[in-house]
């Protein structure tokens, strides 16, 4: 059995990692509450512009934005993008990114004769550069701080690559908010892109609208603008859900570490009583013996 002074060690020892986890708890507080309501706005301006595309989009103007729209017959170039977290001590986050991502590099390399990955955090960038040859680098501090500049310069680059050809197929894993203590891993095709053109009846029909400077250009932009808006969004949802993930796993640290100081405190009672008893024991010995 430990004696008393390494028990009050122990005791010490955990105090002192249970306020840094409950640091580490407010901060993810904090930055959950953020960052969610980022995701909130994201989401609004996203639905605006299904909508406002719903109302221009026609069979008639597939042609002029098919190459936005419209999967190529070539097959040569795949592009995947694995967003995780920069940092650690969120559960399976990470973990359940890089299971899932793995399963969609098999199903692409069947089917593209190259593939290159563009991870987005540091967990997802440490273990894919340790599986795959072909990764590509992105701005520094772009899950850091959800900034519109730094995600639109990505968006476009990646955007530019497609339309040019370094690409055919573009996929974004990531772990998709659903609430604090739960996210889904999903896969969106970013280009590309997968628009379903809804019923106009679901919403504000544009009636007669004189375009400037085209139809086609309007919605040409719109198109630009809601892929844009697509990765944002994605990555917002997983800066979002990695907060989530890390305030409730370090909650679950504070507990188990009252729990454990519960019962360490038990232990350290039960054993200075043990010890007092014992040398109660021998001082009557002792005087026992004496006075026999």
């Amino acid at each position: 059995m430990a004696n008393v002074k390494e028990i009050l060690e122990r005791i010490q020892s955990i105090t002192s990692m249970q306020q840094i986890t409950k640091t580490m708890k407010l901060i993810s507080v904090s930055k959950f509450s953020r960052s969610q309501n980022i995701l909130k706005r994201i989401k609004e301006y996203d639905s605006t512009l299904d909508l406002m595309i719903n109302n221009i989009f026609s069979e008639d103007l597939t042609c002029f934005v098919e190459n936005l729209v419209k999967p190529r017959k070539c097959k040569n170039n795949a592009l995947i993008i694995p967003v995780g977290s920069d940092r650690g001590f969120c559960g399976a986050f990470n973990k359940n990114v890089i299971k899932f991502f793995c399963d969609v590099l098999k199903e692409k390399k069947e089917r593209y004769e190259s593939i290159a990955i563009m991870p987005i955090g540091k967990k997802i960038y440490s273990h894919v550069k340790n599986i795959h040859d072909k990764v590509v680098d992105i701005e520094d501090n772009l899950i850091s701080k959800i900034d519109d500049n730094l995600l639109r310069k990505c968006a476009n680059n990646i955007i530019c690559d497609y339309l040019n050809g370094t690409y055919d197929d573009v996929v974004i894993v990531y772990n998709d908010f659903v609430s604090a203590t739960t996210q889904n891993v999903s896969v969106v095709q970013m280009l590309p892109f997968n628009f379903i053109n809804k019923s106009k009846n679901e919403g504000t029909v544009i009636g007669n609208c004189l375009f400037e400077p085209s139809e086609y250009e309007v919605l040409k932009e719109l198109l630009m603008v809601k892929i844009r808006s697509l990765f944002a969004k994605c990555i917002a949802s997983s800066v979002t859900a990695e907060h989530g993930a890390r305030m409730v796993n370090m909650n679950k640290a504070n507990d188990n570490a009252d729990s454990l100081l519960v019962s360490l405190r038990t232990l350290y009672n039960q054993t200075r009583q043990t010890a007092v008893t014992s040398e109660i024991i021998e001082i009557s010995a002792g005087a026992n013996a004496i006075n026999g």
